[in-house]
């Protein structure tokens, strides 16, 4: 076993139909990785029962469930089920952090190179938090540069300079201030040496606490990852976009030697393809796979789930 897979969920329908096409694809195009455990942390919504039984699919694609426990939930909440994922005794040699919108499309026998380097890896968020006006527990505004500078500074670290442009500036966010930023990784693929994965958990929980003082966002737990970064001195690789490429045109356009490329599809824009309606049952998924004319971005998406459509099975309802 090389590496373990770890993705957070809700206990829902929806959840469940995209770990079951991870797991498939994972299955089918991973190359050295494809054989890897699918180890799922669930939030704590309700009260825990036997999803091994309730999915049986699931022991055919080598997928484990972990519930949150409930201090756990209770004290961290949604975003615990995420950055809980850090804190395991791991039992392989190398972690990749998957968030459930995400298909496997190509090999990921690349990503062990991080094994030699010592490295925690992954792609650059799009936009930087401030891009969605966020507001501060001191009520004092910030933009730019000050954003980063202030955060780390009531973190108690080091500012790490702000060397990595985002990857949508100039398609999604203009603004120059807001251009470059630190290692700041979009949380939908995280790859690390299992050493250094279990390193940044023994922090990241506390600087997701330290994130809650300083503003309000949906983006805690990148934040928090990033001070974790820097709080363990662990080295921090910003990846090409095909390890984590978002199905959106604009940027397979202005990127075309990853968008010829991509191993790992994130699935989370939603305009052409409901990930939250079309993506949460068979009838929806075949309804997918029958549109024509989509872009060629989603088109990647259609094929991908088209090649394991043969390895789902229905999920039946909500839990």
């Amino acid at each position: 076993m090389r590496a373990e897979i770890h993705v957070p969920i809700s206990p829902t329908a929806g959840f469940f139909m995209r770990v079951q096409m991870l797991a498939a694809s994972l299955r089918r195009f991973g190359g050295a990785l494809a054989d890897s455990p699918v180890i799922v942390t669930v939030s704590r919504d309700c009260e825990p029962y036997d999803l091994a039984a309730a999915l049986p699919w699931s022991e055919r694609l080598g997928v484990s469930w972990r519930w949150m426990a409930a201090d756990d939930f209770e004290r961290h909440g949604i975003y615990g089920t995420a950055l809980m994922r850090f804190t395991y005794d791991f039992q392989a040699p190398f972690v990749v952090m998957l968030d459930a919108d995400t298909l496997v499309t190509g090999p990921l026998d690349d990503l062990l190179e991080l094994e030699e380097a010592e490295a925690f890896g992954g792609v650059i968020a799009d936009v930087s938090p401030m891009y969605f006006k966020t507001p501060f527990a001191d009520g004092v505004g910030r933009g730019g540069q000050m954003f980063w500078l202030d955060l780390y500074e009531l973190a108690g670290l080091p500012a790490p300079a702000s060397t990595y442009e985002h990857l949508a500036w100039g398609l999604i966010d203009t603004d120059p201030e807001r251009r470059f930023c630190p290692a700041y990784f979009n949380l939908g693929m995280l790859a690390a040496p299992a050493a250094i994965a279990r390193r940044i958990g023994d922090v990241v929980l506390a600087d997701m606490a330290r994130v809650d003082q300083y503003l309000d966002t949906n983006f805690k737990c990148q934040l928090a990852v990033a001070l974790s970064l820097v709080r363990t001195q662990t080295p921090a690789l910003p990846l090409a976009a095909q390890w984590n490429f978002p199905n959106n045109q604009d940027i397979a356009d202005r990127n075309p030697e990853d968008a010829a490329d991509v191993r790992i599809l994130h699935y989370r824009k939603r305009e052409e393809v409901g990930r939250d309606t079309e993506l949460t049952s068979l009838d929806g998924i075949d309804g997918l796979l029958r549109r024509r004319g989509l872009l060629p971005v989603n088109t990647l998406l259609q094929e991908r789930i088209a090649a394991v459509r043969a390895d789902l099975e229905p999920v039946l309802a909500d839990a």
